[in-house]
């Protein structure tokens, strides 16, 4: 699948709102799970009925105070800043620090992106996350979206 991942990113590259929906959509296919990704112009999310796929987040408690942290740019800026490792970064349930959450997780990286622009980018779903997924998932897009950038942003 991690081939198929490649081919569609670089396939995208010269487009960056098409890049942006791609990785998005990559994500949220093989994470089963909701995406996210930051650049400087806009937070876009993707595949948040995707959540309802696990039986402890179907409670309206949590999945609006999901939609409330995608469509709240501070505050997912703030909760990505502030626990931002140096390669992927993952919090889970009470690490994120927000009420409602403990049954969630976040997992995201920052890569730099379009003129000079940094994108942050990753999922949100169960603490359950198939995380031996994810965590490959993330680092290959990573990857993949700076080598098809390279060299002629």
């Amino acid at each position: 699948a991690f081939v198929e991942v490649k081919q569609n990113l670089f396939r995208a590259r010269f487009d960056e709102n098409k890049l942006v929906r791609t990785i998005l959509e990559v994500l949220s296919d093989n994470a089963d799970s909701a995406s996210f990704a930051i650049t400087s112009k806009y937070i876009r999310y993707h595949g948040v009925s995707r959540l309802m796929n696990y039986e402890e987040l179907k409670r309206m408690k949590v999945l609006r105070r999901i939609l409330d942290i995608l469509e709240n740019e501070e505050l997912l800026l703030q909760l990505v800043r502030s626990n931002s490792q140096e390669d992927i970064s993952i919090l889970i349930g009470e690490e994120l620090g927000i009420d409602d959450l403990e049954e969630c997780s976040f997992a995201f990286t920052s890569i730099p992106f379009w003129r000079n622009d940094e994108l942050i980018f990753g999922v949100v779903g169960s603490r359950r996350l198939n995380y031996s997924t994810v965590l490959p998932l993330l680092r290959n897009v990573s990857e993949s979206v700076k080598e098809s950038l390279m060299g002629w942003m």
